[in-house]
């Protein structure tokens, strides 16, 4: 069986949780015996023309590169990401070549949404992972201007102002595959976001004096509500939509997803799956508190700084890791200032048992409907107890009182509070690992998956 997996961030780079789940899945085709080809764009070069580019790589993968799409993140055509004529005959190009039995699709930025419209015409069983809402939400998080919980199901109007910022511009996104992983990489990502920033500021401005035509603005709010419309229609034209927790699947009904096109199995990597667990608490202090994850205000690492300031300093101490805008990190910083924390920066994926073993409670403290979270399911194979907000997919492996507590997402003092159960009764740990299980196996998982694409093969192409 031939599948085609569409997206971006696949090769060479892995793109956190989600580029994680994508290098999994392929794995797990081929163990089953499948034959997976990769369509994934993403990558520039000086030409403005959008083009196709094959290669193999890992093991005698077919990957494809559309190349200099125009449907580039930062971009405000939502008409485009519907469709685009140049990206569906390219996409038609790739399916008539590839022939596959079934497509596979993970993202579609840089792509457009016509080529679930595609598969169905040439009737190829189609399906899509859902690891974000980008089909529903441009910003893909569901916030408004990261801050709050967005809601607008009908006229698309908080879509333009939540998305004006300055356009990344072809030799912008080049500049950054060739700097991925050198020195000056992080430098020049810092950079683009401190211009990124400050474009949203200005047009922001320039729309509240009523420098934007307001004809312009009304027709600009149709477009985002239109395409979220569109989105809706084409999902339901899905042979399925797979979620991995079970909240996804609930606010993709809310806007219209038919309910039989959704099928929910759970999801592991192969890093989880040899995670061991750590030593029993001992009932010392201080208790060591971790956030792991992306510094981002949709993660909440804000609320955990204002919460853990409420907290006893020599009986707690807080270790932060990972990166993100110099900008939030600097206001993370001065948040922190006098209290008994740490920011230790990044980490190879092949020291998360190291680096949990070194730790007793884990914070999830995101205020974005977090689809899941790979980091959470890290804590419980290494037994450790959580703290998170109660949102999103966490709910599904955070039992509140068992192996860990759910707070109001957003909520500081909430989140102090139950932080504060820990340094208050310090054997809540050990007795919440003992009764921490193991999460689902990889075994599990190529179980899922198979049966799941031999279902889409057996149901066919679906229709509206």
């Amino acid at each position: 069986m031939r599948i085609l997996f569409v997206g971006y961030g696949f090769y060479p780079s892995s793109l956190g949780g989600v580029g994680a789940i994508q290098r999994e899945l392929i794995n797990t085709c081929r163990e089953l015996g499948f034959h997976p080809t990769i369509y994934q764009g993403g990558m520039y070069n000086f030409r403005k023309k959008a083009k196709l580019r094959r290669k193999i790589v890992d093991e005698g993968v077919d990957l494809i590169d559309l190349v200099n799409s125009p449907n580039r993140p930062g971009l405000h055509n939502p008409i485009s990401q519907v469709t685009n004529t140049h990206i569906v005959n390219l996409s038609r190009e790739v399916l008539q070549a590839i022939k596959p039995d079934l497509v596979h699709i993970h993202e579609l930025t840089f792509h457009c949404g016509k080529i679930i419209e595609l598969c169905a015409d040439m009737q190829i069983a189609c399906v899509k992972t859902i690891h974000n809402y980008w089909d529903i939400c441009p910003q893909r998080d569901l916030l408004y201007n990261c801050e709050e919980i967005c809601e607008d199901f009908l006229n698309g109007s908080r879509c333009v102002s939540c998305r004006h910022s300055w356009v990344l511009y072809p030799w912008v996104a080049m500049g950054s595959n060739l700097l991925r992983d050198k020195a000056l990489f992080p430098m020049a990502r810092q950079l683009w976001h401190g211009f990124q920033r400050v474009g949203r500021h200005l047009a922001a401005n320039k729309m509240l004096k009523g420098g934007y035509d307001s004809e312009n603005i009304k027709r600009l709010a149709d477009e985002y509500a239109d395409r979220r419309k569109q989105f809706i229609n084409l999902l339901n034209r899905l042979t399925f939509v797979h979620v991995y927790s079970r909240r996804s699947g609930e606010i993709l009904r809310e806007y219209g997803v038919k309910v039989d096109k959704l099928k929910y199995f759970p999801i592991t990597t192969r890093a989880i799956d040899t995670i061991q667990a750590r030593s029993w608490h001992t009932g010392h202090y201080p208790i060591i508190f971790a956030y792991r994850g992306g510094l981002a205000p949709h993660k909440g690492v804000h609320i955990l700084l204002k919460a853990f300031r409420c907290l006893d300093q020599n009986k707690a101490k807080l270790v932060i890791f990972g990166t993100g805008s110099s900008n939030y990190i600097s206001q993370l910083k001065k948040i922190a200032m006098g209290t008994n924390t740490e920011f230790r920066g990044s980490y190879e994926p092949a020291q998360v048992c190291e680096v949990n073993s070194t730790l007793d409670v884990g914070i999830i403290p995101s205020i974005w409907e977090e689809l899941f979270g790979l980091v959470g399911v890290e804590y419980i194979q290494s037994r450790i107890p959580i703290v998170a907000s109660g949102i999103g997919g966490i709910v599904e492996y955070v039992r509140h009182g068992e192996n860990g507590f759910l707070v109001r997402p957003n909520d500081p003092d909430a989140l102090a509070s139950a932080m504060g159960l820990f340094i208050e009764h310090p054997e809540l740990i050990r007795k919440m690992q003992a009764q921490m299980n193991r999460w689902i196996s990889l075994h599990d998982v190529k179980e899922h998956l198979g049966a799941f694409y031999k279902e889409a093969l057996r149901t066919g192409i679906g229709h509206v």
